[in-house]
Formats: structure tokens, C-alpha cells, sequence
């Protein structure tokens, strides 16, 4: 799983929301991650590098 943007990785702006559960990291296992609001392409696809260089391993 690759959590992708300020949202996804730490809750962003509706961490404190009653319809949010905070980061995707508090519901699911999390393998990388990408900040950033919006997320850097290049962040992405380091992201998703280091999770298929871990399934290749």
C-alpha cells in the first residue's frame, strides 16, 4: 500500500474531522509513503520503486 499525499500519509487538514479516521496507516499496514499536498510525481514513483523492490526481494 502506498499512502499519497499530506491526507493519506498523516490525516492533512481533516485529521480532527468526525467522518475521517486520520492516516490510512491507522486503518491498514502501510509500505511507503508519499507526502507532500499534492504529492510529488517523483515522490510517488519512489514510492511504488521501493514497494516492488521489496516484492522482488
Amino acid at each position: 500500500v502506498l499512502a499519497v499525499g499530506d491526507c493519506g500519509t498523516c490525516g492533512g487538514i481533516f485529521v480532527a474531522n468526525y467522518a475521517t479516521r486520520g492516516p490510512i496507516s491507522d486503518v491498514i499496514p502501510v509500505d511507503a509513503v508519499a507526502n507532500g499536498c499534492p504529492s510529488n510525481p517523483l515522490a510517488i514513483l519512489r514510492g511504488l520503486l521501493h514497494i516492488t523492490h521489496h516484492l522482488t526481494s
